[in-house]
């Protein structure tokens, strides 16, 4: 017999079906980063999503997993997650709306990486320019001290709001 449904008891003594899910796959290492002859199926993460490596994931193909890697681990752009015979999970950089600040010189940009830092947020440098994830109240101030300052989109590789950015 295959079971489909749950019956649940609710707190007002009715009851109700409710689809089975089965335990997903529980994933505690990476597989061999290797994905040659293998079907690519992408797994757009944000950043705050490859730095969550401990919970449920459904991929495109409606494959589940349990995610139950080692706490601190980052998944960046690329990694295989999961492989099956004839498909590699690879994680892939959303893009997220962030701001991206522009500044004049390096005492700005060091005034600015400082600003940002002691509120917590953390800033992936460029070449020329500070990005950090979008927060209209972030926008407003650093625009009230006087800095040119942009929305975009693109990949954010910095640690998410939230995470802890005293940690390297």
């Amino acid at each position: 017999m295959k079971l489909t449904h749950l019956n649940l008891q609710l707190a007002t003594g009715q009851s109700r079906a409710e689809p089975f899910t089965a335990t997903p796959e529980k994933i505690e290492t990476l597989p061999e980063q290797n994905a040659k002859d293998l079907q690519i199926i992408p797994v757009v993460m944000n950043a705050e999503e490859r730095r969550k490596v401990r919970r449920r994931v459904t991929f495109l193909d409606g494959v589940e997993i349990g995610l139950a890697l080692p706490t601190g681990t980052v998944l960046i752009p690329g990694t295989i997650v999961y492989k099956t015979s004839a498909k590699a999970y690879i994680v892939e950089a959303a893009l997220e709306r962030v701001l991206v600040v522009r500044p004049k010189g390096l005492v700005e940009s060091a005034k600015i990486a400082h600003f940002i830092g002691n509120l917590h947020r953390d800033i992936d440098m460029q070449a020329d320019e500070l990005v950090v994830l979008y927060e209209p109240a972030l926008e407003i101030r650093l625009q009230k001290l006087g800095y040119t300052v942009s929305r975009d989109d693109r990949v954010f590789m910095g640690r998410p709001t939230g995470s802890d950015a005293h940690q390297l």
